[in-house]
Parts: C-alpha cells; structure tokens; sequence
C-alpha cells in the first residue's frame, strides 16, 4: 500500500493545569496498540499530535480517548487500505 499523503490526528487535552504547553508528537505506524499505548500514557499532555494514525477501514472511526478532543485532518477521511 502506497499513501500518496500522511494522516494526522491532533488531540486537545483540555483538563491540564500546568502552566507550560505540554505537546507530544508521535507517528502509530497505522498500529492502533500503539495509539492506545500512546493516547494512556499522554493523558497529562496538552496537546498529541498523531502522524500515521489507525484509522477503520469504514474511514470514519479511530481510537479516541476520554481526555482528549479529537480533530481528524480532511485528508484523513479518504485514507483507503
């Protein structure tokens, strides 16, 4: 399978309360263990960037997490696999 663009998925935690801007950046690989294992042990961040995020074969679902806003990029909307 060849992408001619790569997905991101930005995530907004919204419940910190440190006084810098926490930002982690992280490419999944398409893997969605690694995006759960990403999203439970970021849950104190600000703000997760996901490069190469699982995305369902239906294009519409990802993982999501409770602490976070999930913004999809356009682009990732028409990933085909």
């Amino acid at each position: 399978m060849s992408d001619t663009f790569t997905t991101f998925i930005l995530l907004i935690n919204i419940t910190t309360s440190t006084s810098k801007i926490q930002i982690v950046q992280h490419n999944c690989a398409k893997n969605v263990n690694v995006m759960h294992s990403l999203l439970n042990s970021t849950m104190n961040k600000d703000i997760v960037l996901i490069q190469e995020s699982w995305i369902f074969k239906d294009n519409k679902i990802t993982v999501l997490h409770s602490a976070f806003t999930t913004l999809l990029s356009s682009s990732s909307l028409d990933v085909k696999s």
